[in-house]
C-alpha cells in the first residue's frame, strides 16, 4: 500500500487547487471579455483558451490520480468537489468555444449560464461572499 500523503502536502495541494480553480475561472472570463472589446484576435483567444483547457485537463488528471490514494473521507470529499468544478470549467470552455464558432445569441447565453454556474461553485468552495 502506498504511503498516505502528509497533512502538510494535502493542505498545500488544497490551497493550490483552490487558487487554480479561481484563476482558471477568472482567465476564461477575462479572455471572453477581452475578445468582446477587440483586445485579441479570435485566433489568439482560441489559442489561449486551448492552453487554459489543456492545463485544466492536466490538473484534473493529477487529481484523479490522487483520488486513488489512501485519503481520509474529508480529503476525498474536497478532492471530488474540486473535480466537479473542473467539469464545470470545462463546460464553460466548451460553451465559449461554441459561442465563438457560431456567434449566436443563444450560444452566448449558454456560455454566460455556464460561467455563472462555475462561479457559484468556485465561490462556494472558497467561502467567498458577494
Amino acid at each position: 500500500m502506498p504511503p498516505r500523503p502528509s497533512e502538510f502536502a494535502l493542505e498545500a495541494l488544497g490551497t493550490l487547487t483552490a487558487a487554480n480553480l479561481y484563476q482558471t475561472h477568472l482567465n476564461i472570463g477575462l479572455l471572453a471579455d477581452a475578445l468582446e472589446v477587440d483586445l485579441y484576435e479570435l485566433a489568439q483567444a482560441q489559442e489561449m483558451l486551448q492552453l487554459i483547457g489543456g492545463l485544466l485537463a492536466a490538473s484534473d488528471k493529477q487529481l484523479e490520480t490522487l483520488a486513488g490514494q489512501p485519503l481520509d473521507p474529508e480529503d476525498k470529499k474536497g478532492l471530488e468537489r474540486a473535480r466537479q468544478i473542473h467539469t464545470l470549467l470545462r463546460e464553460q470552455i466548451q460553451e465559449l468555444q461554441a459561442y465563438w464558432k457560431s456567434n449566436e445569441k443563444e450560444a452566448a447565453a449558454r456560455f454566460h449560464r455556464a460561467r455563472e454556474k462555475s462561479w457559484v461553485a468556485v465561490k462556494a468552495m472558497l467561502n467567498l461572499k458577494d
